[in-house]
């Protein structure tokens, strides 16, 4: 059965102009085809059938046609995965759904464009994702992400330092950078793993009900999105209960004490596939 969540406009929307669309593009193709057999025409007529005289006017314009409306009804499912991505979790959780699975699934073959229905991708989507089942995955995705960024392992013993109990992320420096600019820049990928992390870690905090400092993690993001300065020892604060200390080849992310009780249970609910594979 499927959850009881009301379908969003745009799926009506688009549901009950597709027909209309492919309707029009098929015409459109057709009137274009009607040109070049109209000009071959009246070439025979001028110069002989035997001539090698080709028209202006394009002579197929089925592949044309077919690349147009796979691509637009691409379009139509990635937008629906969007839609279900911001209908189906709370704030601060974002689940990862593959749009291929849907495309592959619900994209019909060359001839059967009508075929495609966006309320059928809708309904799986909600099926699928919808009444929680999106937060659930969600969880799990992120708590795998946290699992591989920190090389947590099962029977690790835990770091502790004054207090906080520590989880250490590797990063690199850009080598180009440091020879001749002598900046110490983090490089693209490691900017790229953090910036993933601090968004796992936000479904974390959200799961756990901790008031988020949402302005402060977008810019803390925001700061790690670009060209970004390595300052040892510099302490910055993400949320209450958790601060990031910046040396050159590792952050480490200091949790308090009741925080780490929580990221433990986080991880422990939703990461065990990730602990079993990381082991």
């Amino acid at each position: 059965m499927l959850p009881t969540q009301q379908t969003p406009p745009l799926v009506n929307y688009y549901a009950e102009q597709w027909p209309r669309y492919v309707k029009l593009c098929v015409d459109y193709a057709n009137e274009i085809t009607q040109f070049s057999v109209s000009e071959l025409a009246v070439i025979g007529q001028e110069d002989g059938e035997g001539k090698a005289y080709r028209g202006v006017f394009p002579q197929q314009c089925e592949n044309q046609l077919y690349d147009n409306l796979r691509k637009q009804a691409e379009n139509i499912v990635d937008r629906l995965v969007s839609l279900a991505t911001e209908s189906f979790t709370p704030p601060g959780v974002t689940v990862e759904i593959k749009p291929k699975e849907f495309t592959d699934h619900f994209l019909p073959d060359k001839d059967s464009f009508l075929g495609f229905d966006p309320a059928s991708v809708w309904n799986a989507l909600a099926e699928q994702y919808g009444g929680g089942l999106a937060s659930e995955t969600a969880y799990q995705q992120n708590a795998g992400k946290i699992v591989s960024a920190f090389q947590i392992r099962k029977g690790q013993p835990l770091e502790i330092k004054a207090g906080a109990v520590i989880l250490n992320l590797t990063v690199y420096i850009d080598h180009f950078d440091a020879k001749h600019f002598n900046r110490k820049n983090l490089c693209h990928s490691s900017r790229e793993e953090l910036c993933k992390l601090l968004a796992a870690l936000e479904a974390f905090l959200a799961w756990a009900e901790i008031d988020l400092d949402l302005p402060g993690l977008q810019r803390l993001k925001h700061r790690f999105n670009g060209p970004c300065q390595v300052n040892s020892r510099e302490n910055i604060r993400v949320v209450n209960g958790l601060n990031i200390v910046t040396f050159q080849y590792r952050f480490e992310f200091r949790f308090s004490g009741e925080l780490a009780d929580k990221i433990a249970l986080f991880i422990g609910l939703y990461g065990s596939h990730a602990m079993g594979i990381a082991a």
